[in-house]
């Protein structure tokens, strides 16, 4: 028996398409702090944490709205 892949189709519209976007580009800003030598060990800590944090936390409402959507 083959795996089958079934998809549905989601409208997303336009500023939660943007706040994908703006939270995925905070997130990646964030870890890249984390992963950089351009700041004190200290201050790139802190900021890459945080910048890796709030681009995670602000897919959350999304994720949700969009799960809601699908059932």
């Amino acid at each position: 028996m083959r795996n089958a892949i079934t998809s549905r189709k989601v409208e997303v519209a336009l500023p939660d398409l943007a706040l994908v976007a703006v939270a995925h580009g905070i997130g990646g800003i964030g870890a890249g702090l984390l992963l950089s030598q351009l700041l004190r060990r200290n201050a790139r800590r802190t900021l890459g944490a945080t910048l890796l944090a709030v681009g995670i936390l602000a897919k959350i409402p999304l994720v949700l709205r969009l799960r809601s959507q699908l059932d």
